[in-house]
């Protein structure tokens, strides 16, 4: 994807404000109630764009992944919010339910599908406790390209920017290409 494809180029300072600014939502939907866990939904994006049509299609089909297991698991969504802010897509699910086996849940969805593998899918307690994949006794994401732990390979710079981009826009596209094949599946019914 080119660097237009992608419209602003977010500074350092961009997303450690917007981080800062998430983690002050996520505290003001926990205090609004005290029986409900926090999702906090986002994206793994490589480089500096964290936006584009493609990633906020990929978005909006993974938060539609996310309200269908919720709904599978029969976990009843108390309240949701999407945001599209130009250092990234941003959701928040308030769910009653207890926040690990929530993350449970969330880890096997982001584990189930390549575009779940671009989604990060926090779960945060009542009290905004973070619940993580080593509370569980889990390890941690594989890389998207290789085979080693994904801090591994960013920790030692192991692939490129613009590998990690070319391969977060294939799992993007053919995401999007198969739920447009199935919907147009969908569609078509035999004649009577």
């Amino acid at each position: 994807m080119s660097t237009e494809a992608y419209g602003h180029i977010c500074t350092g300072q961009e997303i450690l404000a917007s981080r800062d600014a998430r983690a002050a939502r996520q505290r003001a939907w926990l205090a609004q109630t005290s029986d409900c866990c926090l999702i906090s939904a986002t994206m793994n994006i490589a480089g500096p764009c964290k936006r584009s049509a493609l990633i906020d299609q990929g978005f909006d089909l993974g938060m539609q992944m996310v309200e269908q297991v919720l709904d599978n698991m029969q976990v009843l969504i108390h309240k949701q919010q999407r945001w599209h802010f130009k250092t990234g897509c941003e959701a928040f699910f308030l769910v009653h339910g207890e926040a690990r086996s929530i993350k449970r849940i969330m880890i096997w969805l982001e584990e189930a599908t390549e575009l779940g593998r671009l989604l990060d899918l926090d779960v945060l307690d009542e009290r905004g406790a973070v619940c993580s994949r080593s509370d569980l006794g889990l390890g941690g994401r594989k890389c998207l390209i290789c085979s080693y732990l994904a801090y591994q390979c960013a920790r030692l710079g192991r692939h490129s920017s613009d590998e990690l981009v070319h391969k977060t826009e294939q799992i993007l596209r053919a995401a999007l290409d198969q739920t447009a094949h199935l919907n147009a599946q969908k569609r078509i019914s035999a004649p009577d």
